[in-house]
């Protein structure tokens, strides 16, 4: 049976994923699969923090197990297959109370639960990946799959909870996310060293930031969560877990591994000519204009893609990323990644594809003397030495300080779901895929 739910923290506290280990602290189900951590549009106005919702598939376990985790130190395994038949109202109900119990009680905090037997339409997780969806649309959508939910107060988890029970993992990476018991503080050097251990693991991605001092492993001390390693890897992340752990001034109560769309780039869709509003796009074209920095040290500048006039924005938070961007001259081609907000397209990552050639005009060689003439004016030069005088002007070639490549924003300005160049997901035939309504 699947169980998804969303929507259950606020922006300064809780984590959805915190509900996986208390609904299996109860030890009334096994884990049939790993659990899943669903990213959702980034760009949506009313998510909390990360916009994920979660799903779990649970049972009588049975066939191949594997390691996904320990509760209060007791290891805990995902298998390969459930035997015998869940009663999904049970399920739902169970999950209710402990949902209603633990979620954050916010203005913008609406959880919604959905159980099922089976998958639903992989459009689902498509459009609430990179649309924005309507919260009626998905009830109707609920009903006409005869599936089981619930919501609470408006309910919109329902929608984030949908996309999850739709979701196939075709490309996926994983999280190993540790919990605490109480609000336990680390201090910033400590939370550093462990930051740097995680990324010195094979196939870890966005730990650190060292460059501006971030732990990207840490997230707010509020949350149950105290830290989250992502990778390609998983035996690779559980080692790395383990030497986080042993670094920190309490110990973990517990630790769980989740398959993730987490850097996948899943939420980005190729540019066709026309940009809605809350997208996000991969777009090319030529540089119209040299970036011009505004107030707050956002740069903007634009491109011609396909004959269309497209602004695009590298804004603060992206740090020294703007140095790059800045160096665009007219005439350059490259391809951006990025949500389209407010009529600009947000940078989150770019390749420079082909950069122009850049002249600088000199005064020339004296015909006569061979020695370099003195600007007299605007076009007029003359040989200090010989008094030869020219009207053409030389032009050189200067060295661009930029070069053809691709480049990242820094790991603090990473949104989730954004892949970073040099990281590749796990392409993955999910198991359950067929399990479709």
């Amino acid at each position: 049976m699947y169980v998804s739910f969303d929507d259950t923290d606020s922006r300064k506290a809780m984590c959805t994923t915190y509900l996986v280990s208390e609904f299996l602290r109860r030890g009334k189900y096994d884990l049939i699969g790993l659990p899943s951590l669903v990213r959702l549009n980034p760009n949506i106005p009313y998510k909390t923090r990360g916009n994920g919702a979660v799903r779990i598939r649970v049972g009588n376990g049975s066939g191949e197990k594997v390691f996904c985790g320990r509760i209060a130190g007791k290891p805990i395994y995902s298998y390969e297959r459930s035997s015998g038949e869940e009663d999904p109202e049970k399920i739902l109900e169970e999950m209710y109370r402990l949902v209603d119990k633990n979620y954050q009680r916010d203005e913008n905090t609406n959880p919604g639960i959905v159980v099922s037997n089976f998958l639903f339409p992989e459009i689902m997780y498509e459009n609430a990946v990179t649309c924005q969806v309507n919260l009626d649309e998905t009830i109707k959508q609920l009903d006409k799959l005869g599936s089981k939910y619930r919501g609470i107060k408006n309910g919109r988890g329902l929608i984030g909870s949908s996309a999850a029970m739709s979701w196939r993992g075709r490309r996926i990476t994983y999280e190993i996310i540790g919990y605490r018991e109480g609000n336990k503080e680390i201090p910033e050097e400590t939370k550093m060293e462990c930051a740097m251990m995680a990324d010195g693991y094979e196939g870890t991605f966005n730990s650190v930031d060292i460059r501006n001092r971030y732990p990207a492993i840490f997230p707010n001390p509020r949350t149950p969560v105290v830290y989250g390693i992502r990778g390609i890897n998983m035996e690779k992340l559980v080692e790395a877990s383990e030497s986080v752990a042993a670094k920190l001034p309490f110990p973990i109560d517990s630790e769980i591994i989740f398959e993730t769309n987490q850097g996948t780039d899943d939420h980005i869709e190729q540019y066709h000519g026309e940009l809605y509003n809350l997208h996000t796009y991969m777009i090319s074209g030529t540089v119209l204009s040299k970036p011009v920095p505004t107030q707050g040290s956002h740069y903007f500048s634009s491109i011609n893609a396909g004959g269309k006039v497209v602004k695009i924005a590298a804004f603060e938070p992206t740090k020294e990323f703007r140095s790059i961007f800045r160096q665009l001259l007219p005439g350059d081609f490259i391809t951006v990644y990025g949500s389209f907000l407010k009529g600009t397209i947000n940078i989150e990552k770019m390749e420079i594809r082909n950069l122009v050639a850049e002249y600088m005009r000199l005064p020339p060689l004296c015909s006569i003397c061979g020695e370099r003439m003195a600007n007299r004016g605007k076009f007029s030069y003359q040989c200090t030495q010989c008094g030869n005088r020219s009207s053409i002007p030389e032009y050189t070639e200067k060295k661009r300080s930029v070069m053809p490549g691709k480049y990242n924003v820094p790991v603090m300005a990473r949104r989730h779901l954004s892949m970073p160049f040099g990281t590749q997901p796990v392409i993955k035939k999910n198991k359950n895929m067929d399990l479709v309504a």
